[in-house]
Protein backbone atom coordinates (compact mmCIF):
# COMPACT_ATOMS: atom_id res chain seq x y z
CA UNK A 1 0.00 0.00 0.00
CA UNK A 2 2.77 2.46 0.89
CA UNK A 3 5.45 0.86 -1.29
CA UNK A 4 6.24 4.10 -3.06
CA UNK A 5 6.07 6.91 -0.56
CA UNK A 6 7.12 10.33 -1.73
CA UNK A 7 10.23 11.78 -0.14
CA UNK A 8 8.28 14.40 1.79
CA UNK A 9 5.78 11.99 3.31
CA UNK A 10 7.98 9.65 5.40
CA UNK A 11 7.52 11.74 8.53
CA UNK A 12 3.80 12.09 7.90
CA UNK A 13 3.36 8.35 7.36
CA UNK A 14 5.36 7.45 10.50
CA UNK A 15 3.11 9.70 12.56
CA UNK A 16 0.01 8.16 10.95
CA UNK A 17 1.21 4.57 11.49
CA UNK A 18 1.98 5.15 15.15
CA UNK A 19 -1.48 6.62 15.74
CA UNK A 20 -3.13 3.74 13.81
CA UNK A 21 -1.36 1.28 16.11
CA UNK A 22 -2.65 3.00 19.25
CA UNK A 23 0.52 4.82 20.29
CA UNK A 24 0.19 8.22 21.96
CA UNK A 25 2.08 10.68 19.78
CA UNK A 26 3.19 14.25 20.47
CA UNK A 27 5.60 16.55 18.72
CA UNK A 28 9.10 16.19 20.17
CA UNK A 29 10.25 19.36 21.88
CA UNK A 30 14.04 19.35 21.64
CA UNK A 31 16.53 22.12 22.42
CA UNK A 32 18.33 23.67 19.41
CA UNK A 33 21.65 22.09 20.43
CA UNK A 34 20.11 18.65 19.84
CA UNK A 35 20.04 19.55 16.11
CA UNK A 36 16.80 17.65 15.56
CA UNK A 37 14.87 18.74 12.48
CA UNK A 38 11.75 16.66 13.10
CA UNK A 39 10.67 14.37 15.90
CA UNK A 40 7.93 12.60 17.77
CA UNK A 41 7.63 11.88 21.49
CA UNK A 42 5.78 8.56 21.67
CA UNK A 43 4.21 6.45 24.44
CA UNK A 44 2.99 2.90 24.12
CA UNK A 45 -0.74 2.53 24.75
CA UNK A 46 -2.07 2.31 28.34
CA UNK A 47 -2.07 0.76 30.82
CA UNK A 48 1.68 0.09 30.56
CA UNK A 49 3.26 3.16 29.01
CA UNK A 50 6.82 3.18 27.78
CA UNK A 51 8.21 6.34 26.20
CA UNK A 52 10.45 6.45 23.12
CA UNK A 53 11.43 9.00 20.51
CA UNK A 54 11.45 8.99 16.71
CA UNK A 55 13.42 11.79 15.09
CA UNK A 56 15.65 13.06 12.29
CA UNK A 57 18.85 15.00 12.84
CA UNK A 58 20.12 18.01 10.95
CA UNK A 59 23.34 16.29 9.86
CA UNK A 60 21.65 13.05 8.66
CA UNK A 61 18.22 13.98 7.27
CA UNK A 62 17.94 10.78 5.20
CA UNK A 63 17.19 8.55 8.18
CA UNK A 64 14.96 8.09 11.19
CA UNK A 65 16.32 7.34 14.64
CA UNK A 66 14.13 5.33 17.01
CA UNK A 67 15.52 5.82 20.52
CA UNK A 68 14.55 4.65 23.99
CA UNK A 69 16.12 5.50 27.32
CA UNK A 70 16.20 3.59 30.59
CA UNK A 71 17.00 5.37 33.84
CA UNK A 72 18.55 3.10 36.45
CA UNK A 73 16.30 3.21 39.51
CA UNK A 74 17.62 4.48 42.85
CA UNK A 75 17.24 0.96 44.29
CA UNK A 76 19.31 -0.60 41.51
CA UNK A 77 21.89 2.19 41.75
CA UNK A 78 22.22 1.39 45.45
CA UNK A 79 22.96 -2.25 44.60
CA UNK A 80 25.47 -1.26 41.93
CA UNK A 81 27.33 1.18 44.18
CA UNK A 82 27.64 -1.49 46.87
CA UNK A 83 29.39 -3.85 44.43
CA UNK A 84 33.06 -4.02 43.57
CA UNK A 85 33.84 -2.35 40.24
CA UNK A 86 34.79 -5.73 38.76
CA UNK A 87 31.29 -7.03 39.55
CA UNK A 88 29.63 -3.95 38.03
CA UNK A 89 31.76 -4.38 34.90
CA UNK A 90 30.84 -8.06 34.70
CA UNK A 91 27.12 -7.32 35.06
CA UNK A 92 27.13 -4.47 32.54
CA UNK A 93 29.20 -6.52 30.09
CA UNK A 94 26.69 -9.36 30.36
CA UNK A 95 23.81 -6.92 29.81
CA UNK A 96 25.59 -5.48 26.75
CA UNK A 97 26.32 -8.93 25.31
CA UNK A 98 22.74 -10.16 25.76
CA UNK A 99 21.23 -6.95 24.37
CA UNK A 100 23.49 -6.81 21.32
CA UNK A 101 23.00 -10.52 20.65
CA UNK A 102 19.24 -9.98 20.57
CA UNK A 103 19.52 -6.75 18.58
CA UNK A 104 22.74 -6.66 16.57
CA UNK A 105 21.84 -3.35 14.90
CA UNK A 106 21.11 -1.59 18.18
CA UNK A 107 23.37 1.21 19.29
CA UNK A 108 23.74 1.05 23.09
CA UNK A 109 25.01 4.00 25.08
CA UNK A 110 25.73 3.78 28.82
CA UNK A 111 26.11 7.08 30.65
CA UNK A 112 28.09 8.38 32.37
CA UNK A 113 30.18 5.17 32.17
CA UNK A 114 29.97 1.39 32.19
CA UNK A 115 31.18 1.41 35.82
CA UNK A 116 28.57 3.98 36.85
CA UNK A 117 25.48 3.26 34.73
CA UNK A 118 22.78 5.81 35.38
CA UNK A 119 21.12 5.98 31.97
CA UNK A 120 21.12 3.50 29.11
CA UNK A 121 19.88 4.46 25.66
CA UNK A 122 19.21 2.18 22.73
CA UNK A 123 18.86 3.52 19.19
CA UNK A 124 18.06 1.96 15.85
CA UNK A 125 18.49 3.76 12.54
CA UNK A 126 16.07 3.31 9.68
CA UNK A 127 16.79 4.92 6.33
CA UNK A 128 14.01 6.79 4.52
CA UNK A 129 14.59 4.57 1.47
CA UNK A 130 13.78 1.49 3.59
CA UNK A 131 10.59 3.12 4.85
CA UNK A 132 9.58 4.14 1.33
CA UNK A 133 10.25 0.67 -0.07
CA UNK A 134 8.92 -1.48 2.80
CA UNK A 135 6.46 0.85 4.50
CA UNK A 136 4.70 0.33 7.79
CA UNK A 137 6.00 -3.19 8.37
CA UNK A 138 9.69 -2.29 8.50
CA UNK A 139 9.02 0.76 10.65
CA UNK A 140 6.88 -1.09 13.22
CA UNK A 141 9.39 -3.96 13.41
CA UNK A 142 12.05 -1.38 14.25
CA UNK A 143 9.86 0.11 16.98
CA UNK A 144 9.24 -3.37 18.43
CA UNK A 145 12.96 -4.14 18.45
CA UNK A 146 13.65 -0.97 20.45
CA UNK A 147 10.83 -1.78 22.88
CA UNK A 148 12.19 -5.33 23.25
CA UNK A 149 15.65 -3.90 23.99
CA UNK A 150 14.05 -1.87 26.78
CA UNK A 151 12.47 -5.04 28.19
CA UNK A 152 15.80 -6.87 28.05
CA UNK A 153 17.54 -4.13 30.04
CA UNK A 154 14.83 -3.93 32.69
CA UNK A 155 14.59 -7.73 32.95
CA UNK A 156 18.34 -8.17 33.43
CA UNK A 157 18.43 -5.58 36.20
CA UNK A 158 15.42 -7.18 37.89
CA UNK A 159 16.85 -10.68 37.51
CA UNK A 160 20.16 -9.65 39.10
CA UNK A 161 18.65 -7.37 41.75
CA UNK A 162 14.95 -8.12 42.28
CA UNK A 163 12.96 -5.15 43.51
CA UNK A 164 9.23 -5.62 43.91
CA UNK A 165 7.11 -2.78 42.55
CA UNK A 166 5.54 -0.57 45.19
CA UNK A 167 1.77 -0.58 45.42
CA UNK A 168 0.89 2.94 44.36
CA UNK A 169 -2.17 4.61 43.05
CA UNK A 170 -1.07 5.76 39.66
CA UNK A 171 -2.61 5.91 36.25
CA UNK A 172 0.18 4.14 34.42
CA UNK A 173 2.62 1.43 35.33
CA UNK A 174 6.22 2.53 34.98
CA UNK A 175 9.20 0.27 34.54
CA UNK A 176 12.63 1.23 35.73
CA UNK A 177 15.87 -0.63 35.52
Amino acid sequence: MYGFLSKDSVEERVNEWLIQEGFIVRKLEAPPEARITWGLDVNTPPPFQVNFKVFKTLDKPDRLVVLIGVVVSPEHRKYLTSMRQEEVLRFMSRLTRILLTACVDCQLTIQPSILDPQTLTVALVLFDDEVRAQGKQVFLKTVMRVLNAYSIIVSLFNEAYPILPQQREQKHTQMYA
